[in-house]
């Protein structure tokens, strides 16, 4: 518990990826048509892939080798 791997960094990285890219197609969507979407919607998406990024990094500082979350909830595999 309290410390991150490069692992851990790159998997927070994949998941705000993840939800950037969810986010725009959910903006696409709710727009109609790509070339209609404005910069502050795509703002919007940058903050909430920050976000999950930074959900996913306390997620993982706070998971034990164990795969406990805070040591209490198993969240994960226990790591060799």
């Amino acid at each position: 518990m309290l410390k991150l791997s490069w692992v851990n960094v790159k998997s927070a990285l994949v998941y705000g990826g993840l939800w950037a890219l969810l986010a725009v197609m959910v903006e696409i969507k709710a727009v109609g048509n790509i070339f209609a979407l404005d910069w502050q919607a795509l703002a919007n998406v940058g903050v909430m892939a920050f976000i999950a990024f930074v959900i996913v990094l306390l997620k993982n500082l706070f998971t034990t080798d164990n795969g406990n979350f805070m040591g209490v909830v198993k969240v994960a595999p226990p790591t060799k």
